[in-house]
């Protein structure tokens, strides 16, 4: 009545190898919406981590934030903006914390002042 098929074991192997392709090699980028349709955020992923450039924005589609993730760690400069699209501050990330200057900016992008960091400890501000 019932025969022993191992043909099922392929079906099931294939799925398998299709979803694991499709889970940590072909997703598309991460993309989040405001109720008006914009974006609030956009940027790749590998293996589920953040990787490459990610950039997050207000609701009038002007940028937010924008940075480099290596791995799922900040890595590089990072900028924050104001809703008008002046920046706010400029930060220095290596191994996903503040490492080097972290600068505030106000209006018409002036430098107000500047901070060092290591290894998210504040050790100082130039003169």
């Amino acid at each position: 009545m019932f025969a022993y098929d191992s043909r099922h074991k392929i079906i099931i192997g294939i799925a398998i190898m299709v979803w694991a392709a499709w889970h940590f090699f072909l997703r598309g980028p991460v993309q989040d919406h405001y109720a008006n349709g914009q974006v609030k955020r956009s940027g790749g992923q590998v293996n589920d981590l953040n990787q490459g450039l990610w950039t997050w924005y207000h609701e009038n589609g002007r940028k937010q934030m924008e940075g480099r993730f290596d791995k799922g760690e900040r890595e590089g400069t990072w900028l924050t903006f104001s809703t008008e699209g002046d920046t706010l501050t400029k930060a220095a990330y290596a191994d996903d914390r503040l490492n080097g200057p972290y600068v505030e900016y106000g209006p018409g992008n002036k430098v107000l002042r500047t901070l060092v960091y290591r290894n998210d400890r504040l050790v100082g501000s130039p003169p």
